[in-house]
Parts: structure tokens; C-alpha cells; sequence
């Protein structure tokens, strides 16, 4: 199962059938407690009867999200989230704790396997926790856990990775987005 939110949109993708489902925001870009309301109850109806897996893939607009490259000093695997966390809390004007954020290691060859510790490139994405703990409460008000990603990383990872520059554009009716893709 996998749910895309958008500005204006919530889409979800369970085996075979999808729906889109249009979302209601408050000026400052909340969910408001009417559309709160009206998509948990046509989360729960689309679902329903289902034999869906209930851990969905979130992927997130990247509006509000900063995705940044950072060099770290070399340092054992477990050791580089703490690194990471220092870093952010030098160059965001939020902490750590009111950020949701997530990295990846960087090669030149691509990510770093999961079984070898992560090079002194990372890349971290990073958004208000407030945005993915209000989606959180929203999935789980049906039933659903979520894990979550950017949509547009989301929906490269469906397609083949050809050899050499990758560019993927997701364009949507008042946002796009542009993903670049070098060396992995």
C-alpha cells in the first residue's frame, strides 16, 4: 500500500485499485479538522474489505522539505546520526527534535550498502516533525502505520536506473518538482 500527499491531493495505491482524494488546508497549510475527518472516513471506506497491508509507503511533497548534502568526519556507522544531528543543529534554524529528517550515505558509486559504514557524504532530508506527526495521526486514525519519504524519491525508486545522469520531474497542477541524479 502506498499514499501520496500532495498540496491539494491524498493518493492511495492498495494492490490494484487507487483513489485520489482531494485535501482541504487551513491558510498556514494544516489539514483542517473537516478534511481531517472526511479522509480518515474515505481512507477507512476505500480500504475497507481489503486484505491490504496496513505499513504504507508515504511519500511527501517536497514543498517545506530541505534536502542537503553534508560532509562529515569519518566515524563508525552507529556514530553518524549523532554527526548528523549536530549538523543539522548548526545549519537549520530548528533542532533536531522538531525535525523529522532521515540520510543516506553517499558514494561515488552510489548509496554505500547497508552492511559497510557510511562515507563523510550524506544526504539528509529534513521537514517540520508537526507536518509528518499530523499525517501520522491521520493514517493511524485508519488503521494504517506509515513510513515515510519524499514522494518524488518515492517515485524514482519505480523506475530503472540507467547508466550515467538521471533527471526525473514530477509536475503537479500549482508545484513541480526536479530530482537530479548524478553518479548514483
Amino acid at each position: 500500500t502506498s499514499i501520496d500527499i500532495g498540496g491539494s491531493s491524498l493518493r492511495i495505491l492498495a494492490g490494484e485499485r487507487g483513489v485520489e482524494l482531494p485535501i482541504e488546508r487551513s491558510p498556514t497549510g494544516e489539514l483542517t479538522a473537516e478534511a481531517r475527518e472526511r479522509l480518515t472516513r474515505e481512507i477507512r471506506a476505500f480500504l475497507a474489505g481489503g486484505l491490504f497491508s496496513r505499513k504504507v509507503v508515504g511519500g511527501v511533497s517536497s514543498r517545506g522539505a530541505s534536502l542537503r548534502n553534508f560532509r562529515l568526519p569519518p566515524a563508525a556507522k552507529e556514530e553518524t546520526g549523532r554527526l548528523v544531528a549536530l549538523q543539522l543543529e548548526k545549519e537549520f534554524p530548528l533542532s533536531p527534535q522538531e525535525l523529522a529528517w532521515g540520510y543516506a550515505a553517499v558514494s561515488r558509486n552510489g548509496p554505500a550498502p547497508s552492511s559497510t559504514p557510511p562515507g563523510q557524504e550524506v544526504t539528509v532530508a529534513a521537514l517540520r516533525r508537526e507536518v509528518l506527526d499530523s499525517y501520522s495521526e491521520l493514517l493511524a486514525a485508519c488503521g494504517l502505520k506509515a513510513v515515510f519519504t519524499l514522494g518524488l524519491l518515492a517515485g524514482t525508486s519505480l523506475c530503472p536506473r540507467p547508466a550515467g545522469p538521471q533527471w526525473v520531474v514530477h509536475i503537479r497542477r500549482t508545484q513541480s518538482e526536479l530530482v537530479d541524479f548524478q553518479e548514483g
